[in-house]
């Protein structure tokens, strides 16, 4: 499993450089990069595109059977990235050695824009997921767009200062 430092650097809890340095688990550290891109990806793919598309295939199609096809989408590309991920994994570090894949979880590490978006990704999963529940719906749909609303408020959230002042 990923490091607690790792653990820690996601959350936004402060770490020095030397604890950054150190990558215990550089294998698993790397796998749970790849997978969450894949999950996120898959997110994307469903909510996005496919859903959409696919309800609109439907007959009398309306707001809410794109919302329940995008959701029904999304979750289920999402699954398909968590599955998809460690399988890519596997196969990127057959041709890696273990110095390029510590450096490479070394740069994810650090690269803050990356982990603002990943933070928001999870967070919208679970705020997403939350929702579900509380509204009797299916976690698993509302998960799958939490995570793209997360996205989204992630890559705004990591914008420079500059880029996020409106321009008019």
């Amino acid at each position: 499993m990923a490091s607690s430092t790792w653990l820690k650097s996601f959350l936004g809890i402060s770490v020095d450089d030397d604890e950054l340095q150190h990558i215990s688990q550089p294998i698993s550290e790397y796998g749970v990069h790849v997978t969450l891109r894949y999950v996120q990806a898959g997110s994307v793919l469903g909510v996005g595109i496919l859903g959409p598309l696919m309800a609109l295939c439907e007959p009398g199609v309306n707001v809410i059977s794109v919302a329940r096809m995008a959701g029904k989408c999304g979750k289920t590309a999402a699954l398909f990235g968590f599955v998809l991920g460690p399988v890519v994994t596997m196969f990127n570090v057959r041709n890696m050695n273990m110095e390029q894949i510590t450096e490479t979880c070394y740069h994810y590490r650090y690269h803050q824009p990356q982990l603002i978006v990943d933070r928001m990704s999870v967070a919208g999963l679970g705020v997403g997921s939350l929702i579900g529940k509380l509204a009797g719906g299916n976690i698993g749909y509302f998960g799958a767009i939490g995570i793209v609303g997360g996205l989204i408020v992630g890559e705004y959230l990591s914008l420079s200062e500059n880029d996020n002042q409106l321009k008019i």
